[in-house]
C-alpha cells in the first residue's frame, strides 16, 4: 500500500483491543476492574507482600549513575535529590508490581502560570519584555519539568479517543474530591505485561487473586480457631462419684493449686475412679491446609520467577532443590530484575532524563555472574581470532562482529603482537618463572640435576642393602613411629605365593615383613593397608625391567643398523664424488692445455701481424 500523505489516516492505526472500552470523560472510571480491591487482598497477605518487597529492593538497592556530560550529570542528580526519586519511584514500583500499571507525575509549570508571571513582571516600571522574548521563556518554562511524584494507580484512568487508536489523557478520581486531569506528556506509564493489545498492564498478581484469596481465608480459618475456641484443655470423669462429694471437692482443690505455673509437671495421688479426657490437643490435623498454603506461596513466588531458596523460611524442608538447579533459578531471577531495570531505564530515559537533561539513568546491577562469564567468554575468544588474523585467516570486521564490540567504539586497528625476543643462550626466553629446560641450562646447572639424580639412585642402592627383615612387632612399632607420625611416608605391599609382603622406608634403611594370608590378623590387616599403597611384586618389577632392558638393546641395534648404513651410503659417496672430481680435473686441464695452444697460436699470428705492418710502414717512408 502507497501512503501519499504525511499523516496516515486512522484506519491504518492498529486500535487497542478493549471490548466495551467508551470513550471516556473526567468522570468515568474506565479501570478493567477494581484496584483498590486487589490491593485489599494484597495487604492482608503477607507472602506476596514480601515478594514484591523483595523484588523492589533489589530493583533499587545497588543505586544508580548518569550517563553524559558532567555539566548536565549535576542538574540531573540535583532534580532527583529535591523529588526524593528513591522513595517516589519506590512508590511507583509497588504499583507496578502489584497492579501492572503505574504513573510518574511530571509537574510543569503552564503557559497560563507563565502568562501571569510575564503580567505581573510588566506592572514593575523600568522592566520591559519582548513578545518574542516572552514567548521563548514561556516554552522554555512550561517544557521543564520542575516535580516528579509517584501517582496512586488505583486512583488513575486512561482515557481514549472514540477509535481507540491513542491516548488522549489521564484523569484521577478520588472520593469526595474534584477530579485532576493530565495529559499524556504529564504521565510517564510503565506497564508490567502488556497482554493482547490492552491499554492497561497486567500483572501476576491479578492472576493471582484466586491465590491471595485462599491463602488470606486460611489465615482467617485458624484465627477464628483460636479466638473462639474456648474450649478447656483436660475433662475429668468420676463415674462412681456424686456432684458435691468430698472426692470431687478434693479434686477441685488439688486442679487448682496445682494450676500455679511453679506446681507444674508435678505428681497427682488420688483415690478413687478418675477417667481424664483431653479436649483441647492441636495435632497435625488442625494444619490441613499448611500443604495448600505452601503450595500457594510457592505459585506466587514463581509467579514472579523469584527462586525457591529466597522464600525456603516459609517454605521450609517441603522446598528441595540441588546445587545446580539453584544456581539456575538464581540467575533466571536475576536476569528478570535487569530486565526490568533495562525496561525503566529506556522509560525514563525516553522520557524525561535524555529530552529535559541531554543525560541517560543507569541502574547499578548487582548480579555480575553473567558479566563475568561474558568477559571470560570474550577473553577465550580473542585469544583465538587474534591467531586468526595473524594467519590472514579472516578479516578484522569478524573480530568486531564476535566481541559484538559497538560502531562507536571500533577503531578498526589491529596492532599485531611483537615477535619473540629469541634468549642469548639460544631457544626461546620463555614465560616468566618457568624454569628452563635442560637443553636451556648452564654446564653448572646441569651439574647439579645429574648429581641429585645420583644421589638419588646411590640412596636407594643403599637401601636395598640395608633391607632387614624383622617379625610383626618390630614392624608394627616401626608403623607407629614412622608412618603414622608422617602424611608423606607409606607402608609398601603386595601379595606374592600366598603372602602379604610389607615394606617400609626410613631415613637410614628399608625393612620388611611377610606373613601369610590366613595368617595376618584382619585388624591388622586392615590397619596396615590404610596407611600404604599396593605395589608391583619384585618378580614384575625384575620382569618390566628385563623387557625395559630388552627393548632399549633393540632400539640400540635399529639405531646402530640405521647409522652404519648411513655411513657407508655417505662413504660410498664420497667414493663416487672424489672419481668424479678427478675425472673433472682431467676434463678440466685438457680445456687449459688446449687454450693455451690457442693463446700461442694468437700470439704467433700477432707477431706476424707487426711484422708486416713495420714493412709497411719501411716500404711507405722509403717511398717517400
Amino acid at each position: 500500500m502507497i501512503i501519499e500523505t504525511k499523516e496516515l489516516s486512522i484506519k491504518e492505526i492498529p486500535r487497542f483491543n478493549e471490548i466495551g472500552f467508551f470513550p471516556s470523560d473526567a468522570w468515568t472510571n474506565t479501570q478493567p476492574f477494581s484496584y483498590v480491591a486487589l490491593i485489599k487482598l494484597i495487604t492482608k497477605t503477607p507472602e506476596a507482600i514480601g515478594i514484591i518487597s523483595a523484588i523492589v529492593t533489589d530493583i533499587l538497592s545497588d543505586g544508580y549513575t548518569f550517563e553524559g556530560p558532567k555539566s548536565k550529570v549535576a542538574p540531573a542528580e540535583k532534580f532527583l535529590s529535591e523529588n526524593r526519586f528513591k522513595t517516589e519511584f519506590k512508590s511507583c514500583l509497588l504499583d507496578w508490581l502489584m497492579m501492572g500499571n503505574s504513573a510518574l507525575w511530571k509537574g510543569k509549570i503552564s503557559k497560563g502560570q507563565s502568562k501571569e508571571f510575564y503580567e505581573k513582571l510588566s506592572n514593575i516600571e523600568g522592566i520591559e519584555i519582548k513578545e518574542t522574548e516572552l514567548k521563548e521563556i514561556i516554552d522554555e518554562e512550561a517544557n521543564k519539568t520542575k516535580s516528579l511524584k509517584c501517582a496512586p494507580w488505583s486512583t488513575m484512568n486512561i482515557e481514549m479517543n472514540e477509535q481507540k487508536t491513542m491516548v488522549t489523557g489521564y484523569h484521577q478520581i478520588v472520593a469526595g474530591e474534584k477530579t485532576t486531569q493530565f495529559t499524556p506528556d504529564e504521565i510517564i506509564h510503565g506497564k508490567f505485561m502488556q497482554f493482547d493489545g490492552r491499554v492497561y498492564g497486567f500483572s501476576p498478581m491479578e492472576a493471582s487473586i484466586n491465590v491471595l484469596t485462599t491463602l488470606s481465608l486460611i489465615k482467617d480459618v485458624n484465627g477464628n480457631f483460636f479466638q473462639n475456641g474456648g474450649v478447656p484443655d483436660w475433662m475429668f470423669i468420676l463415674a462412681k462419684e456424686m456432684a458435691g462429694s468430698p472426692q470431687v471437692k478434693k479434686l477441685e482443690q488439688t486442679l487448682r493449686k496445682y494450676k500455679s505455673s511453679r506446681l507444674k509437671h508435678g505428681n497427682l495421688v488420688f483415690t478413687g475412679e478418675v477417667n481424664p479426657v483431653q479436649m483441647n490437643k492441636i495435632g497435625e490435623k488442625d494444619m490441613d491446609f499448611r500443604m495448600l498454603s505452601i503450595y500457594y506461596t510457592g505459585i506466587l513466588a514463581l509467579a514472579f520467577n523469584m527462586p525457591l531458596a529466597r522464600v525456603a523460611a516459609i517454605l521450609g524442608m517441603e522446598a528441595k532443590q540441588s546445587a545446580s538447579g539453584t544456581d539456575l533459578s538464581e540467575a533466571g531471577y536475576w536476569r528478570s530484575i535487569s530486565a526490568s531495570q533495562d525496561y525503566w531505564e529506556d522509560l525514563l530515559n525516553q522520557q524525561l532524563f535524555v529530552p529535559e537533561f541531554g543525560v541517560k539513568i543507569k541502574f547499578n546491577r548487582g548480579y555480575l555472574n553473567d558479566q563475568i562469564k561474558e568477559a571470560q567468554r570474550d577473553v577465550q575468544m580473542f585469544q583465538v581470532i587474534d591467531q586468526l588474523i595473524q594467519r590472514e585467516a579472516v578479516t578484522k570486521e569478524y573480530a568486531k562482529l564476535k566481541l559484538h564490540i559497538p560502531d562507536r567504539f571500533w577503531t578498526g586497528k589491529w596492532k599485531m603482537p611483537e615477535p619473540e625476543i629469541a634468549s642469548p643462550f639460544g631457544g626461546s626466553s620463555g614465560s616468566p618463572g618457568s624454569t628452563p629446560k635442560n637443553s636451556q641450562k648452564g654446564t653448572a646447572g646441569q651439574a647439579r640435576v645429574q648429581q641429585k639424580k645420583n644421589e638419588a639412585t646411590k640412596a636407594t642402592e643403599r637401601k636395598e642393602i640395608n633391607n632387614h627383615e624383622v617379625n610383626e612387632v618390630e614392624f608394627d612399632n616401626l608403623v607407629n613411629d614412622f608412618v603414622k607420625k608422617s602424611e608423606m611416608r607409606k607402608i609398601n605391599w603386595y601379595i606374592q605365593d600366598g603372602k602379604y609382603n610389607f615394606s617400609m622406608d626410613t631415613p637410614e634403611s628399608s625393612y620388611s615383613y611377610s606373613i601369610p594370608v590366613d595368617e595376618i590378623s584382619s585388624v591388622k590387616r586392615q590397619e596396615w593397608i590404610s596407611h600404604g599403597r599396593n605395589i608391583k611384586p619384585p618378580l614384575e618389577k625384575q620382569k618390566l625391567k628385563n623387557e625395559l632392558d630388552t627393548i632399549r638393546e633393540q632400539k640400540q641395534k635399529i639405531v646402530d643398523s640405521i647409522v652404519s648404513s648411513a655411513t657407508r651410503e655417505i662413504d660410498k659417496n664420497k667414493e663416487k664424488s672424489v672419481e668424479e672430481i678427478e675425472k673433472n680435473k682431467t676434463k678440466l686441464k685438457k680445456v687449459i692445455d688446449k687454450v693455451d695452444k690457442e693463446k700461442e697460436s694468437l700470439s704467433t699470428v700477432q707477431k706476424i701481424r707487426d711484422k708486416v705492418k713495420k714493412e709497411m710502414v719501411e716500404n711507405i717512408q722509403s717511398a717517400k
